[in-house]
């Protein structure tokens, strides 16, 4: 035999509304307000996504060794016209790995890094 159901009592909740406890209160605040500001990031469900979106989103993920959300979020960034572009500057590029070393220079440089004990008294 099952266990009969208790009848409702008081007013009838509106549609969605959920008990309250004993004490009166929830132990849990109320959804999106949990701590003492809104949360600072939104979760998006993109539907529809074309194929070829789709690939070359992956593909750039696979290539840049990041994650999908990474490069989906980077490419709406750019898209709504908020991207931060990383400024590469090549002005100085000729300069890797030209340069030999040179006596005369390192001479200079270790009679600047001797230490005289008698300016430490």
């Amino acid at each position: 035999m099952k266990a009969a159901k208790p009848k409702p009592t008081g007013k009838p909740q509106a549609r969605g509304a959920k008990a309250s406890r004993a004490s009166g209160s929830s132990s849990r605040p109320p959804r999106g307000a949990r701590g003492s500001s809104a949360p600072s990031h939104r979760q998006y469900t993109l539907r529809g996504v074309p194929p070829e979106v789709d690939r070359a989103l992956r593909e750039a993920a696979a290539s840049q060794g990041r994650s999908l959300n990474d490069v989906a979020l980077e490419a709406l960034r750019r898209g709504a016209g908020v991207a931060e572009e990383k400024k590469i500057h090549h002005d100085l590029d000729f300069l890797f790995g030209s340069l030999e070393p040179d006596p005369v220079f390192e001479a200079v440089l270790e009679e600047q890094r001797r230490i005289d004990p008698e300016m430490w008294r």
